[in-house]
């Protein structure tokens, strides 16, 4: 029954920390944080030298694109595809445990593991944005989250949801 499928992803725990997180255009205003004040008169009349120094403060101005919200999108989908599949049921448990068993047979034998690994690439040229924007999106998400044991015994009490490594 497909309603019971999409009951079951939705009422999935691992993936309750995605209601809080922006989606749409509520992402622009997330990551674009504070803006900059537009300077008044008062403001336009002090020296030269006052009003270059004040443009330090724009180094952490960030203006929220459409490229800005397709890689917010596009990491919101990706953990929530690495975590649809991970809903803690019994029968995941035990599927996991074979698989797990099987791994490390096939180790021993030399053959390949195997992965459920999914990714994305964010490539472009130095200086436009990526790694701004990647930190900026990242922040729109709970990097650790704790679950209630009690209430969902299969997980366990910490969820690490993402790291970033710089390299």
């Amino acid at each position: 029954d497909a309603e019971k499928y999409y009951r079951a992803q939705l009422d999935n725990p691992l993936l309750k920390f995605m209601d809080d997180v922006p989606r749409g255009s509520a992402i622009r205003e997330c990551i674009n944080g504070e803006l900059p004040l537009t300077p008044d008169d008062a403001v336009r009349k002090w020296s030269l030298n006052d009003r270059l120094r004040l443009n330090a403060a724009l180094i952490k101005f960030h203006l929220a694109l459409g490229r800005d919200i397709e890689v917010a999108e596009s990491v919101f989908d990706l953990l929530e595809q690495s975590y649809m599949d991970r809903n803690p049921t019994p029968q995941l448990i035990a599927s996991r445990k074979e698989k797990a068993e099987r791994v490390a047979h096939n180790s021993l034998a030399g053959s390949g593991s195997e992965t459920e690994a999914i990714g994305r690439a964010l490539i472009g040229i130095p200086g436009i944005g990526k790694t701004r924007t990647v930190k900026r999106v990242l922040n729109l998400i709970p990097q650790v989250i704790e679950h209630d044991i009690e209430e969902h015994p299969l997980l366990l009490p910490k969820l690490i949801t993402w790291i970033r490594v710089e390299t």
